[in-house]
């Protein structure tokens, strides 16, 4: 089922028919992007015009993105949820920057549903191309997710991308409506403007006069955006690069900020809701005499399934505690449907099975179906289904009011969200509105509507009453869309030189995309290669002149959703331990081994130059110890971890020191670069240590923090990072921190044990 290409430099490669055709189709779609873009996509079209902000009492709107105020403050849209990772802290940093006023002078501002706030990059970063592959299909398929995204409002915080993506839009914005202002000030003084400076939110003249920004906005709004401006060199940044204070801080350290769980409105009501404990139940008989009959209690609802989230029935009340102890009161009985069977040994058993199959390639060089002489080794690895287990459950307020539709919610997706949410109330998307609150944690799970659906849907059963819906934390656990469970072979062949000359991997597991579209309503997109179980495996990093990665989706019944570093997360841990194994073999050391194999890639070899020298690589440690390493790619950068670690006398495993290196791109704020890798380090021990989530007769097993267990303070070991520097532009670092820690554990472990581990969670054989 393959077919034999060239490569745009002339060389021969293998595409499956799979391939073919999504290229095919691809291409289609990105003719069409180019045809219709110049006419479809204006001149600026993601800059805007200051006719995209809604008008407001003394602002002046200069761009889509910028708008001045009387009283000199900058409003800035900022349309990327935070959840920690610092946005509202390293978006203002690039306005800023470009548009030459203080950083403290920068307000954030909501900016309404609009194309201009579509997240490119996230499309962008999503297609299955391979990083070696270059020219005309690749070309139309960038075009086409650009012209995708811009058309469909893709409004989104996810995949790392929020910085990478505004680097450019953002810097332009800001730079526009600087030079908007530079003119303005041009006409009123007389002079041309090599005589003017910009300088803290003003404008001065060589000959000493000086005009604020605010002073200037009316003019500046006159005259038409610049079709180019001049972006400051790296050379040229005073607060780009610099550790400036977070901006989000202050307000959580006292207690004002207001996260979704925090939203009250007036005369707002409390829900709880019970939802099928099996796999696509179905509410049967309910009886709800003793819940309606308790103090506070308003109402009884039956919810459809909703976007993802099975049947149930909620409860409204005065207070969420009167609404969570009614749901004790409800007799209902539960209709099994299609998943009450689902077991974690038949999720198992099905993607065992599936690789049997031949999978479909997504990158093919060489000949890897023909047996080189040399070595060859085998490892099977399994990694299982995780939740997200963010601090903030679930939840979402919604209020149905004269035929308009209002919701506040921590979401990752506005424009998604919002779609979802009209449709569960019943009303048209322009009669709904959205606002974005602080998100105590997202790492994926808030990129889903569930939760906001179903609010909405609750709302439209009591107009003219705010509904405030908050799951428990059983509910979050037992209902989330999991990170899916994958099963993969992997096989690879060393010659006499100690040279891998043959690498062949197989995946099985469940498309991710596929059933987050049909949650979205758009299932007409869930077909195709899903990128998310293949990468770190079909982008391998290392010199393999024979190499193939294949993957078979299987239709898993449980529900899957993105999970911090995604396909990454397991995939990782697959290859880099794979890789150490394949380096034992020929009694190679793991970091020479992986640097022998790097030839051409100079950036990968900076990472692992930085992180051997941070951990001392190769110097004696304390009996007991080892040190594992693992390298890996995610969102652009780059980044390995050192590992030091033991095992106890009760087969305990502990962490004593995690080194990491990245390369990231030009560092935009250094503070949250280390803050996103040390939190991805613990998230990652989290998953390597405990997680796991199971089944048996169609329900989950788990329930909150006792039994789905997350890593505890004494338990965290020190963590160093460093960045190596580079002139490329920003790229992801909320979740590559994450991929390496796993199988760099595995392999320190593996060191110190004699014991090489192919599951995750990692265990100690007694």
């Amino acid at each position: 089922m393959s077919a034999q290409g060239q490569s745009d430099d002339g060389k021969p490669v293998n595409r499956t028919r799979r391939a073919i055709l999504f290229a095919g189709a691809l291409g289609a779609v990105g003719a069409l992007g180019f045809a219709v873009s110049f006419r479809a996509i204006p001149p600026n079209g993601r800059i805007g015009d200051r006719h995209v902000l809604p008008t407001r009492k003394d602002t002046i709107a200069l761009n889509g993105w910028v708008r001045i105020a009387r009283d000199g403050r900058v409003y800035l849209a900022v349309p990327r949820s935070e959840m920690g990772q610092g946005v509202h802290t390293a978006l203002p940093m690039l306005i800023a920057e470009e548009l030459g006023c203080r950083l403290e002078d920068v307000e954030i501002e909501e900016p309404p549903i609009s194309p201009v706030y579509a997240n490119v990059r996230v499309l962008e970063m999503g297609l299955p191309f391979h990083p070696d592959q270059h020219g005309m299909v690749v070309d139309m398929g960038l075009t086409a997710a650009r012209w995708l995204a811009f058309h469909t409002g893709a409004i989104a915080t996810g995949g790392s991308s929020s910085v990478a993506d505004a680097w450019l839009t953002m810097r332009t914005a800001g730079a526009m409506a600087r030079e908007m202002l530079l003119a303005a000030a041009s006409q009123r003084l007389g002079l041309v403007t090599a005589q003017l400076r910009v300088e803290a939110g003003q404008i001065v003249a060589t000959d000493g006069r000086v005009l604020s920004f605010a002073s200037l906005a009316d003019d500046a709004a006159r005259i038409e955006l610049p079709a180019t401006v001049a972006l400051k060199q790296p050379s040229e940044f005073r607060l780009i690069g610099t550790p400036v204070a977070r901006r989000d801080i202050p307000d959580k350290v006292r207690g004002a900020a207001e996260f979704g769980i925090d939203v009250k409105r007036p005369g707002q009501l409390s829900a709880a809701i019970l939802m099928s404990p099996k796999l696509g139940g179905r509410v049967g008989q309910v009886d709800d005499n003793a819940a309606r009959a308790l103090a506070g209690v308003r109402a009884v609802i039956r919810v459809p399934a909703l976007g993802g989230a099975p049947e149930g029935v909620a409860v409204v009340a005065d207070t969420w505690w009167q609404a969570h102890r009614a749901l004790d009161a409800l007799k209902v009985s539960w209709v099994d449907g299609e998943g009450a069977s689902v077991s974690t040994e038949s999720i198992a058993a099905q993607l065992t099975q599936a690789l049997a199959e031949r999978g479909d390639g997504y990158y093919e060089r060489g000949a890897p179906d023909e047996q080189p002489t040399g070595t060859t080794l085998k490892a099977r690895y399994t990694a299982p289904l995780l939740a997200h287990a963010t601090m903030e459950p679930q939840n979402a307020t919604a209020l149905l009011e004269g035929g308009r539709l209002t919701v506040w919610a921590p979401t990752q997706v506005q424009s998604f969200a919002l779609k979802v949410a009209a449709r569960a109330a019943g009303v048209k998307p322009e009669q709904a509105q959205l606002h974005t609150t602080l998100l105590g944690g997202g790492f994926g799970r808030r990129l889903e509507v569930d939760v906001v659906a179903q609010a909405a849907f609750l709302a439209a059963q009591m107009p003219g009453k705010p509904i405030h819906l908050l799951w428990s934390r059983e509910d979050d656990t037992r209902h989330d869309m999991y990170r899916p469970p994958a099963v993969a072979d992997f096989e690879g062949t060393i010659d006499a030189k100690g040279r891998i000359v043959r690498w062949v991997t197989k995946t099985a597991t469940t498309s991710i995309t596929h059933q987050v579209m049909r949650r979205y309503g758009y299932g007409m997109m869930a077909h195709g290669p899903d990128k998310t179980t293949v990468e770190g495996t079909y982008d391998l990093p290392y010199d393999v002149p024979n190499f193939a990665a294949r993957a078979v989706d299987v239709d898993l019944p449980v529900p899957v959703g993105y999970w911090r570093s995604v396909g990454h997360s397991y995939n990782a841990f697959f290859v880099e331990t794979f890789m150490d194994e394949l380096a034992a073999s020929v009694l190679a050391d793991p970091l020479g081994f992986r640097l022998a194999h790097l030839a051409s890639k100079p950036r990968y070899r900076a990472v692992l130059a930085l992180v051997a020298e941070m951990a001392g690589w190769g110097k004696p440690l304390a009996a007991g110890r080892a040190r594992g390493i693992a390298l890996a790619e995610s969102f652009g950068s780059v980044v390995a971890q050192v590992v030091e670690a033991s095992v106890s006398a009760d087969h305990r495993i502990v962490v004593h020191r995690v080194c990491c290196a990245v390369d990231c791109g030009i560092v935009v704020h250094p503070h949250i670069v280390s803050q996103q890798l040390e939190s991805a380090v613990i998230f990652g021990l989290s998953a390597a240590l405990y997680g796991e989530i199971g089944y048996k007769d169609g329900a989950v097993q788990q329930s909150s923090f006792p039994d789905y267990r997350i890593l505890g303070m004494a338990e965290c070991p020190v963590i160093e990072t460093r960045t190596v520097a580079s002139a490329e532009p920003p790229s992801g670092i909320g979740e590559v921190g994450l991929p390496p820690l796993a199988p760099a554990l595995a392999n320190a472990l593996a060191a110190v044990t004699g014991q090489r581990f192919h599951q995750l969670p990692l265990r100690i054989a007694a």
